[in-house]
């Protein structure tokens, strides 16, 4: 296995072999300053030669000067990689997994190996980032639904009904629009759950919520009342179009109630429907539907009763 800061000391001996290739390479050229100083000497006054010595004196100081700047400079950005790289490697270190060993003999390669094993991991926990908020999400989402919806029938709860019937009287007030609401109860509900059972009955109660919600509209809101009571919220439906959607359900009931009975002898179920339309006051619109339902329930059973305000 190689050493991952092999690198390191390549780099120094490329250092220390670029200060020996820079010293060489003046050692021609002051043999040559030297060599014609002395053939120029003897012909030059003591004027010209003082002028001659500070040339060539400030040549020498430039030549030595800005290779030595350079090496200077060198030096301080190899130091500076060293410590970003040993920085990296820290850093890297808690995140990566797995050690990474570079391969190059250099600084650079060996940077290179670390951002790019990092930025492979980092690409990995972001994925799996993205895929633990997508389960947040979903688990917030069925959280959000358990706590509108009713486990049995599928439909929304009472808490929901509440909530919603309030947001929809407050929509009807401002854009003028109708709203009504059916409350519906199912006849004999005790006696069939005592005759046939607990798990009949709430098949029934689930089958009746399956029911409602297929014959509603996307825009309705059914809800489980409570018990054996069930509300649909219907925006923008004036009192006639909701007594014939009412009508529809004590229909169909009634139609399954018989084919599922086959002339036998036993408790039967139907529904009682309530209906009233919003005039002005919410309380108002639940109590007469309410009683419109209990005046379905004790003048017959199985029936429809609309409205008993008047604006």
């Amino acid at each position: 296995m190689k050493n991952p800061f092999a690198s390191l000391s390549s780099e120094r001996f490329r250092q220390t072999f670029l200060i020996y290739y820079v010293l060489s390479s003046l050692v021609p050229i002051l043999v040559l300053l030297f060599l014609l100083f002395q053939y120029i000497y003897p012909h030059l006054s003591a004027a010209e030669l003082d002028e001659l010595i500070g040339t060539f004196t400030y040549a020498l100081v430039v030549m030595l000067v800005f290779p030595i700047l350079g090496i200077l400079l060198i030096a301080k950005w190899i130091k500076s990689l060293e410590k970003f790289t040993a920085e990296v490697k820290i850093k890297s270190a808690e995140l990566i997994e797995e050690p990474v060993q570079p391969e190059g003999n250099n600084e650079m390669i060996a940077l290179q190996m670390h951002f790019e094993h990092l930025y492979s991991e980092l690409q990995d926990k972001m994925l799996k980032l993205n895929q633990y908020s997508k389960q947040l999400i979903e688990a917030n989402s069925k959280l959000s639904e358990q706590a509108i919806k009713d486990e049995l029938t599928t439909i929304f709860n009472r808490r929901y009904f509440d909530m919603r019937l309030s947001h929809e009287v407050s929509r009807a007030e401002r854009y003028k629009h109708p709203l009504s609401l059916v409350m519906i109860d199912i006849d004999g509900f005790k006696q069939y759950n005592d005759t046939y059972g607990h798990p009949a009955g709430d098949k029934l109660l689930h089958g009746l919520g399956l029911l409602i919600r297929k014959s509603a509209r996307q825009s309705d809101i059914p809800c489980r009342y409570g018990g054996d009571e069930f509300a649909v919220i219907l925006p923008e439906t004036y009192i006639q179009q909701a007594g014939i959607f009412a009508q529809k359900l004590v229909d169909e009931v009634a139609r399954r109630t018989a084919n599922s009975s086959g002339g036998k002898d036993g408790p039967s179920v139907s529904l009682s429907c309530g209906v009233a339309e919003y005039l002005g006051d919410q309380q108002a619109l639940i109590d007469d539907a309410d009683k419109c339902m209990y005046m379905a329930k004790t003048t017959g059973k199985g029936r429809v009763i609309c409205g008993l305000q008047t604006a």
